[in-house]
């Protein structure tokens, strides 16, 4: 009778080498997401803001920045609208900086007097959104957040006029405001 000398591995082997790989790919995966989000921060860094000696204020709009009560419909936190003289425009832009995030837009609200040129820097904070407001025939780019699009336009008509979100469902679901024209 012939021996068999064919040795077997030891028991739990494929095992072993089953859970290195898994180990290995769940490493390659936290890495890949850890140099992703470096990249976004980087991204983000170079994001300038708008700073102007010739900066006035109007206490007549709020304008206001996102916190969880507010996301879940609660007031904004006031602070007056920044009115900017640009150079390149005749006479003064009134800028309205829009926060945009899951389903809403802070400040809610913006007023303004007919004839205003109005500039609106939409902050995209997250989520893939614009800003729209059909009257007006003024739209920004839809952008994925963290990031931001302007877009500019002449009040000209008075007026309660609604600014929304054209994104899918997100108008539907109260990404919305008004523009109050006086």
């Amino acid at each position: 009778m012939e021996e068999n000398n064919t040795q077997l591995p030891p028991p739990g082997g494929s095992r072993k080498r089953l859970i290195v790989a898994v180990v290995i790919i769940v490493l390659a995966m936290v890495a890949y997401t850890l140099t992703q989000k470096g990249k976004n921060q980087q991204d983000t860094e170079g994001t300038e803001t708008i700073q102007d000696e010739s900066i006035q204020s109007d206490d007549s709009t709020d304008v206001g920045s996102n916190n969880d009560e507010e996301a879940m419909g609660g007031n904004a936190t006031s602070q007056p609208e920044t009115v900017v003289t640009d150079p390149s425009a005749q006479g003064e832009v009134k800028v309205f900086i829009v926060e945009a995030g899951p389903f809403y837009f802070t400040p809610a609200e913006i007023k303004v007097k007919k004839g205003d040129k109005v500039k609106i820097i939409l902050n995209n904070v997250k989520g893939f959104h614009d800003w729209v407001i059909d009257e007006f025939n003024a739209r920004t780019a839809q952008i994925n957040g963290p990031a931001t699009a302007e877009v500019e336009f002449v009040a000209d008509k008075a007026g309660t006029f609604e600014y929304y979100c054209s994104v899918g469902n997100h108008r539907a679901m109260g990404m919305k405001g008004n523009l109050i024209v006086e």
